[in-house]
């Protein structure tokens, strides 16, 4: 796994998300199908010879005895392996960020500063912490 930024967005607008990224990626799967395939063989080969006789020049008569032996042996495995993966909107977002930030098309919001060089349109990360209402919590204590 590459170095990824595990991000959890509070909300989420899945259109706005699959709209820019179809746009970034000239269309885009949800699905991915990866095949992985390994094969090996083994080849082992042999083969002997060998030959006795006698030759006379004065004689009619020549004995030769020959024998040959031969063997080969072949094994072969092979091993396909295939998944499917699916992204989650969450996953597509987080490609879809990483674009973006990879483009410096993305201005993080640190201070009450920065908001001057915001833009219609500009996309903006703000890290701030959820709390909840004042006014719920005070309800909730009553009940």
């Amino acid at each position: 796994m590459a170095n990824k930024k595990l991000i959890v967005p509070i909300y989420l607008n899945q259109k706005i998300v699959f709209d820019l990224l179809a746009i970034v990626e000239d269309g885009f799967s949800q699905m991915k199908n990866i095949q992985k395939t390994s094969s090996g063989e083994t080849d082992i080969s042999s083969d002997i010879n060998g030959e006795i006789g006698t030759s006379n020049i004065f004689a009619f008569l020549s004995v030769k005895m020959k024998a040959t032996v031969a063997g080969n042996k072949k094994a072969s495995d092979s091993k396909v392996m295939s998944e499917e993966r699916i992204h989650t909107p969450t996953s597509l977002f987080s490609r879809l960020l990483e674009y973006l930030e990879t483009e410096k098309l993305v201005k993080l919001i640190s201070e009450t500063t920065d908001l001057k060089d915001v833009s219609p349109g500009d996309f903006v990360i703000l890290n701030r912490t959820l709390e909840k209402n004042p006014i719920i919590s005070l309800m909730d204590s009553f009940v």
